[in-house]
């Protein structure tokens, strides 16, 4: 059987982002101008996004009021990392040159955002590789819903 197209995951799949994802209370606690505590990923984890928005709130001093602002200002972080940061799996881009030399159709299935999507693989310099990218929250639905995979 010969294999007509491809569809990946981006995060800990394509690129090696895991860390980032595991750690981003941490690394957003940085990015705000200060230093956080040991383990605090790991004692976020534990609460609720918005307890835990209120607790870089009153820990860190971190003035942002609302809970959507503060995830959309992570988001920014984020952004920033995908920009400029971001690095590849080990030997993707052979494979995706492979791919693409069979004449494999290949599109990206992520959670992430789409734009975020695009962040990373411009960065990464694979974005030619895929005719389309799907991120989950465009489709309102998290990566395990099969609407995205039928888009």
């Amino acid at each position: 059987m010969k294999i007509t197209g491809a569809i990946f995951d981006m995060d800990g799949t394509l690129t090696d982002s895991m860390t980032m994802w595991r750690t981003l209370r941490q690394r957003y606690v940085r990015y705000k101008g200060c230093e956080p505590e040991e383990n605090l990923d790991k004692k976020l984890a534990e609460m609720g996004w918005e307890e835990s928005y209120d607790y870089l709130r009153k820990t860190y001093g971190i003035a942002i009021e609302s809970d959507s602002e503060m995830y959309e200002d992570m988001k920014g972080y984020v952004a920033y990392y995908y920009k400029n940061e971001v690095a590849l799996k080990k030997n993707v881009k052979e494979l995706l040159e492979y791919l693409h030399g069979k004449g494999v159709k290949m599109c990206l299935a992520s959670a992430t955002d789409r734009w975020l999507c695009e962040m990373a693989l411009e960065h990464c310099g694979i974005r030619h590789y895929f005719s389309e990218l799907y991120g989950a929250p465009e489709f309102g639905k998290d990566k395990h819903s099969p609407d995205m995979f039928e888009a």
